[in-house]
């Protein structure tokens, strides 16, 4: 109704002041309308539940995990942190204690019982040392863990890449 209002006044060249305010009630009446859309639009999100948020919460930590465990930069920082130099070598030798992979793989997000570490040491420790290199160190880093084996059976990579346009 206003805008037929505001349209006869233009052609009839009545009172510009009554003109301007029509104009001004009909651009306020639009802002209170988009307003009260947008509280419609958020009155039908739900809220997220402490459960809900406490899973996206969990999820998110174990994605970043996920996601560092397999930077080669992070993972060299963890080995420098828990590393020595060898006995007479230099600084730039360096190995990570054996004693000290548990801790070392808990900050990577990779707790593993004792059995793991037993399991995953005698496949790929090559030198049968006290020590690991780096590169041993990434080996068990980069290891798959069970659920990663479980994912590629079932052919997720091909679905994910099926509806990528």
């Amino acid at each position: 109704r206003s805008r037929s209002r505001i349209s006869a006044l233009d052609h009839d060249g009545e009172k510009s002041s009554e003109l301007e305010q029509l104009k001004t009630q009909n651009q306020e009446l639009q802002v209170t309308i988009a307003k009260l859309e947008a509280d419609i639009v958020t009155a039908k999100t739900p809220a997220k539940t402490k459960t809900q948020e406490s899973i996206e919460r969990s999820l998110r930590a174990q994605l970043d995990a996920g996601i560092k465990r397999r930077d080669i930069n992070h993972i060299q920082t963890v080995f420098q942190r828990f590393c020595k130099a060898a006995d007479g070598a230099d600084a730039s030798v360096m190995f990570l204690p054996k004693k000290a992979l548990h801790e070392a793989l808990k900050e990577l997000d990779m707790p593993l019982s004792e059995v793991e570490l037993k399991y995953v040491l005698d496949e790929i420790d090559s030198s049968h040392v006290d020590a690991l290199s780096l590169q041993e160190f990434v080996g068990i880093a980069r290891r798959p863990s069970t659920g990663t084996e479980w994912a590629k059976s079932l052919g997720l990579a091909d679905i994910v890449a099926d509806v990528i346009p």
